[in-house]
Formats: structure tokens, C-alpha cells, sequence
């Protein structure tokens, strides 16, 4: 009988039948759209459905997407590249059947159904995401956690979201992380781009626990959401990562909001090549905004002989945010934290945690600044500043036509330069719902980095294959100190570049290669 068997098989494989490969749609078809929890509602108002439609066949593109909701069809407008939305108003309390239906140029098709409940608010909710989430370089070779979990959904009902994040010892060796490492927490808008909901620098050495209200991302935090967390840690231990989000019913103010993303980068500081180097941005103004407020955070980093002023980390600076070229008082950012006390009470910490610093502490959550622009509303669109301390110079500095190595700089071509990193979003508010507004395609996390020769004694070159702007290059000690910091406007100014480490001890190194975006990690060999 088994002899017959693999005959039979035999057989069928020659005529092609054996083992048949099931084709994979080309369409994909992702929807925030969650059954785990109702849309909760007051009354019955208008919820943004949502659906991020791509296809992976060759010269195709997404040609129709509707929405069939109760058996009624609705065509979806298409804001931004891949995403699709429509404005609903349920008939009803209760349940109800969205489906959603793609199509694109060679004719694939793909569908998707979610059932939903809606119902009147239900009270208080805390929703866990991460739990007890590791990030550990040297067991897991990685700085990242992900994970996508279901949230809460409602029109205006929460008056409060706050997000209650610690950081814990993890049970591997070295337990918890010696160093103050820098940290944020993402999520993902439904065109695929990372939002950063939270900036965090890790503390020295023990765990912490803090809270911070993130009601300006209320619109983001709805159904079901990718989340990233990112900590820059290397070989002196990880941490446990956990992270829950309440929601507090109430009645807020504006039943809608909308989150716009204006800046999101690594910028030099004192860089006489480029003094002010975050781009002007136009900002527009979306129909039925009825008030509005800028979320910035600034995070200065760099320190030490070679950068004036001990700049960026330890440098007090004021800032200014300029609309249409004009400067205001109460736009100025005096970016400077008093760290002792810690401002989370995050006590018992080794290290220098005491000193002030520019725009955070260790063991703290960078507390955002914000701005009520609601005023500028009637002007519809202005051009956004972000003008960095203009006197500032970082006379150490390649850029610096004075700076002579070993005479009035022990280092021109350290690289260990002064930086700030940067977030910035216009969150819009009103009672009407907010029209998305469009925005670039979102980029593809698909790249190779290449780091050769790796041992060097003392040169050695990366190759990106994807063109990136403000790219950073940070070389580490096993114990994750950096020792060298390269900043480069483009993938080709980065491609051309020689690093010379010939003035390093032998050993193993990290070398790190990252932009606003996207990060690589790998490690390199120094042998003399």
C-alpha cells in the first residue's frame, strides 16, 4: 500500500498536482478598524473608518476601494498615498458590518470584514500594551520592541489619555542598563508613518516608573495600532519595557482632532555650514479647525572638550518658533530641564543624573512644549520656523574654516558634534470632523547597510542602497559610549565618506548608522 502511495504521488508531481502552491493575494488590505472594543459614542456621529491599501503586483495600482457598510456602499476618498477613509455615521446603536472591498489595474481583488459594535460610553478604561517587553543588545542583538495591540474607539467621550510607562530590571546579565540612554515610543498613523507619542532618557542603572498625558494623539489612539519602542542601548544590560494607556471618560472640549507632523529629525547645532538646518515648513490649516497647538520636543545631545559651550546636552539655549518670518515672545522654547530633584521622582539613580540639562533628565519623560496657536487660525496657511540659538557656533568643527587641529582644537574632525533631536506636531481640534490633509508617501523601512572592511586597522567605508537625509553615524565601546559622532545631509555624502579610526585601540566596537526613521546596528573590528 505504500509503495502504491508514493507511485500515486509520483504520478501526480509529473502532472503538476502535487504540493500546489496557493497564489498569494497581491492586494493588502490593513483596517484600524477593531472588534475587541465598541465605537462609543454620546449620540450618533461621524468615526473615521480607515483602510492602508496596497498591491505588490508588478506595475499595478490601487484603482477602487469601497466600503459596503450595513449592505450600503460608500466609495472611499483617497487623502494620502495608500490610505483610504470614509467619514461614517452609523443609523444605530449596535452592531454593524464594515467591509471593504479593494481592486487595482490588473484586475486583483481582496476583500475584508470587521464587525463592530457601537455603543454609548461604558466608562473608564486602561488598555495594557507592552509587557515586560525586552530590549537587550547582547541576548537579542537589538535596540527595538514591537507590537500591535487593540484600543479603545469613540468620538467624544475621553477627556484623557494618559500613558503610564516604566522601565524595570531585566533578569539577564547585567540587568539593567549603567548609561542614560535615549528612548521614545512610537506609533504608527494609518498611512503607515511613526508618530513619536513619547521621548524618554533611561536612568542609571534601576528602574522607574512615570506618566504623561498624551490626549493630543486621541486620534491616533484608536482601534487597532502598531507600536515600536526604541531604547539605544549596547553591552552594559537592557530593560523590561512596560507601557499602559488610560482612557478617562468625560466631556472633552472638541469632539475630533487631527495630528499633523511637522518636524522629525537629528539637526546639527552650531554647524557654521548650515546654522539653521530644520527645514521652513508650510503649514495648512484644515476645514472646521476651531483650535490648535504645537507639541514640540528637543532633546539636546553631545558634549565635552571639542564642542563649545559643552553643547548640546549641557548647553542652556533659548529658541524661537517663527510664523510667516515674525518672532513672538511666547513662542520662545528655553530649552533647559532642572534635574535635582528628578522631575518623575525617579530616585536612587547612579551616574551624574543631577546635573541640568537641555530639554530632559535621566529617568524622565521629556515633558513636551506646547504652544496654543489657535489664534493664527484665520490666516489658513503660514510658513513654520524653528530657529536655533542664532550666536551659537560649534567652533570645533569640520565646518569651521578657523579650526585648526592641535592648536585652537585638540580635534577638528571628532565628530562627536552637538545635535538636537526634534518632534514637532500641529494638533487641530473642533466639533466638526477634520478633514485629513495630504502628505508625502510614507518611507519603506526596506534597506541594506554595508560596513567594510570589517577588521580595519584603520579605514573603512558604509554603503547605504537607500537615499536618506540627516543620516547619523554614532562608533560605540562595548559598554556603548560613543566615541565618534558624523552627521551627513545625504546617502551619497555618506557613501564617499573614509572613516579613520587608525587612532583607536584594538577591539571590538558598535557602529550605529540611523536617521529620524530608521536605524542599523552592527559591530566592527579594530586590529592593528
Amino acid at each position: 500500500m505504500k509503495t502504491r502511495l508514493l507511485v500515486f504521488s509520483f504520478l501526480l508531481s509529473l502532472m503538476g498536482w502535487a504540493n500546489p502552491t496557493v497564489p498569494t493575494d497581491p492586494i493588502v488590505i490593513q483596517t484600524r478598524l477593531s472588534s475587541a472594543f465598541p465605537i462609543e459614542m454620546m449620540s450618533l456621529d461621524a468615526y473615521l473608518v480607515t483602510a492602508n491599501v496596497t498591491t505588490t503586483a508588478d506595475g499595478a495600482a490601487i484603482t477602487s476601494v469601497i466600503f459596503t457598510i450595513d449592505g450600503v456602499e460608500y466609495t472611499a476618498s483617497n487623502p494620502v498615498i495608500s490610505c483610504y477613509e470614509y467619514w461614517w455615521t452609523p443609523a444605530s446603536l449596535g452592531s454593524h458590518t464594515i467591509h471593504i472591498s479593494a481592486t487595482d489595474s490588473n484586475g486583483n481583488t481582496a476583500n475584508h470584514t470587521t464587525t463592530v459594535e457601537v455603543a454609548n460610553p461604558l466608562g473608564d478604561r486602561t488598555v495594557q500594551t507592552f509587557e515586560n517587553a525586552l530590549i537587550d543588545w547582547t541576548s537579542l542583538g537589538s535596540q527595538w520592541a514591537y507590537g500591535t495591540f487593540n484600543l479603545p474607539q469613540s468620538v467624544g467621550v475621553y477627556e484623557n489619555i494618559i500613558a503610564n510607562f516604566s522601565v524595570s530590571c531585566p533578569n539577564i546579565t547585567g540587568g539593567c542598563d549603567d548609561w542614560d540612554r535615549l528612548c521614545w515610543v512610537q506609533i504608527q498613523n494609518p498611512a503607515g508613518e511613526w508618530v513619536e507619542l513619547i521621548r524618554y532618557i533611561t536612568p542609571y542603572g534601576i528602574g522607574c516608573n512615570h506618566n504623561i498625558d498624551v490626549t493630543d494623539f486621541e486620534s491616533l489612539l484608536q482601534g487597532t495600532v502598531p507600536f515600536r519602542v526604541f531604547i539605544d542601548t549596547w553591552g552594559t544590560g537592557g530593560w523590561n519595557i512596560n507601557l499602559n494607556l488610560e482612557y478617562v471618560q468625560g466631556s472633552p472640549t472638541y469632539k475630533y482632532s487631527s495630528v499633523n507632523e511637522i518636524w522629525q529629525g537629528y539637526f546639527n547645532f552650531g554647524d557654521m555650514s548650515n546654522l539653521q538646518p530644520v527645514p521652513v515648513k508650510t503649514v495648512a490649516i484644515p476645514q472646521y479647525t476651531t483650535a490648535m497647538n504645537f507639541r514640540l520636543i528637543t532633546t539636546g545631545h553631545g558634549w565635552g572638550s571639542n564642542n563649545s559651550g559643552n553643547a548640546a546636552e549641557f548647553y542652556h539655549a533659548v529658541h524661537k518658533l517663527k510664523i510667516n518670518d515674525q518672532t513672538n515672545a511666547s513662542l520662545n522654547q528655553t530649552l533647559w530641564r532642572f534635574c535635582n530633584p528628578n522631575p518623575d521622582n525617579c530616585s536612587g539613580q547612579l551616574g551624574n543624573w543631577q546635573y541640568n540639562r537641555a530639554g530632559w533628565c535621566p529617568g524622565a519623560i521629556s515633558t513636551p512644549y506646547q504652544y496654543d496657536l489657535s489664534s493664527y487660525i484665520p490666516l489658513g496657511s503660514f510658513q513654520f520656523s524653528y530657529i536655533f540659538k542664532e550666536t551659537y557656533r560649534d567652533y570645533c568643527n569640520a565646518s569651521n574654516p578657523n579650526c585648526v587641529s592641535g592648536v585652537n582644537c585638540a580635534d577638528c574632525n571628532d565628530g562627536y558634534n552637538p545635535y538636537y533631536r526634534v518632534g514637532g506636531y500641529m494638533i487641530y481640534k473642533g466639533n466638526q470632523p477634520i478633514p485629513t490633509l495630504a502628505t508625502n508617501a510614507p518611507t519603506k523601512e526596506n534597506f541594506k547597510v554595508r560596513v567594510f572592511p570589517n577588521s580595519t586597522s584603520a579605514l573603512f567605508h558604509i554603503n547605504l542602497d537607500k537615499e536618506w537625509n540627516s543620516i547619523v553615524v554614532t562608533l560605540h565601546t562595548v559598554s556603548g559610549e560613543a566615541i565618534k559622532n558624523y552627521h551627513f545631509k545625504s546617502t551619497a555624502d555618506l557613501n564617499a565618506y573614509d572613516f579613520n579610526v587608525s587612532g583607536l585601540s584594538d577591539g571590538v566596537y558598535f557602529i550605529k548608522v540611523y536617521n529620524s526613521s530608521f536605524s542599523y546596528s552592527d559591530k566592527i573590528i579594530i586590529h592593528h
